[in-house]
């Protein structure tokens, strides 16, 4: 299946200013030939950046949860900028980390990293990151708007998150690692706003471009060590994900038109 009929129905990229990595996971064409909803799940980086009119952009997109992904030193160090004035009954902020504050050692951003990613991505999981997994998929099951999925550059932590999303919808993999790779158009500009901040400077002080741009075939490769644990709903089932909000779940971001 080509990338023209499966990968994308629509341009999911969302300019926001201030941000440079947004897009909406909606649009995308699953297995079955239902379509993943546009206005369910949108994912970027950090949106500390967003200028004050690039936060109500994001309102007014339809986004009424926040879930952050980055660890509690990154929220109290870096914080949510001009989301921090928004109203809680408007906006919701969930912090549910995938590295825990005990794993600060391990690269947060993706630099100089001196393994393959994916196992990276099984470790996060198996340290706490499962634990947050379940209620970030109760959290986008039962919003009321659109769910914004965010790390610090929105690559890895967020790319994790958004290629379990898309297994759950039995989405292609070719269109899983189109959408993974699509983070490298602009993944320098988001790191170099990054970089000018004492809390990422110990790894992107002198970012490594080929470290820091995200792969071919890393994003399958996880999940399929992935599913040499399980498929995907009985290890969503194994980490604490009931059956009733996976079948909710999939109703909500699955489309037959």
């Amino acid at each position: 299946m080509s990338i023209k009929t499966c990968c994308s129905t629509t341009d999911r990229v969302i300019s926001i200013e201030g941000l440079s990595n947004v897009r909406d996971l909606g649009g995308v064409k699953a297995k079955n030939g239902e379509v993943f909803k546009s206005g369910i799940v949108v994912r970027g980086e950090s949106p500390q950046f967003a200028t004050e009119e690039g936060a109500a952009k994001l309102v007014k997109y339809g986004v009424t949860d926040i879930v952050d992904l980055r660890t509690g030193i990154e929220v109290r160090s870096e914080g949510y900028g001009f989301l921090s004035g928004h109203s809680p009954e408007n906006l919701e902020i969930h912090h549910l980390p995938i590295i825990m504050d005990n794993q600060w050692k391990v690269d947060l951003v993706g630099s100089g990293k001196k393994e393959e990613r994916y196992v990276s991505f099984l470790k996060w999981l198996d340290s706490g990151g499962a634990n947050s997994l379940v209620k970030i998929l109760s959290v986008i099951e039962s919003a009321k708007g659109a769910t914004y999925i965010h790390c610090a550059a929105g690559k890895d932590r967020t790319g994790m998150v958004a290629s379990i999303l898309y297994e759950l919808a039995e989405v292609e993999y070719c269109c899983i690692e189109y959408d993974y790779l699509m983070t490298n158009r602009n993944v320098m500009d988001v790191l170099n706003r990054l970089g000018q901040s004492d809390t990422y400077q110990r790894d992107l002080k002198n970012p490594n471009i080929h470290a820091q741009l995200t792969r071919a075939g890393e994003i399958t490769e996880f999940l399929e060590k992935l599913k040499e644990r399980s498929a995907i709903i009985p290890w969503l089932v194994s980490v604490g994900v009931s059956m009733d909000t996976l079948n909710s779940l999939k109703k909500r971001l699955l489309s037959s038109n």
